[in-house]
């Protein structure tokens, strides 16, 4: 079965990235199968392709927008919980940099 390429089919997807991104550590959805996590995590994935060619409408090649979705900060990960839930999580990729200093160059002399 192939996906819808219209953004209206993935309001859903929206509504979690949206959520994932107003909440700093992300957040999660419960759904009742593996295969259902799995299906809407391919949703998911397919929401920020369409977000991606949209911007390559709307954006010349030398614009950083271009080529993106405001999505492409968070992750999207399954995890089954103990009790055989299956959780989609959405969360923001990379480390919690907390220290960023500038590297002074060392005087000759």
């Amino acid at each position: 079965m192939s996906l819808p390429d219209s953004p209206g089919a993935y309001n859903d997807c929206y509504d979690l990235y949206q959520r994932a991104i107003d909440t700093p550590g992300g957040v999660r959805t419960l759904l009742s199968t593996k295969n259902e996590a799995y299906f809407f995590q391919l949703r998911m994935h397919k929401f920020r392709t369409i977000q991606r060619r949209n911007s390559r409408r709307t954006y010349p090649t030398d614009h950083p927008l271009y080529d993106t979705s405001e999505f492409d900060p968070l992750q999207v990960t399954i995890r089954e919980d103990t009790e055989g839930g299956w959780w989609v999580y959405v969360k923001p990729h990379g480390a919690k940099l907390t220290i960023i200093e500038p590297i002074e160059e060392p005087s000759d002399g």
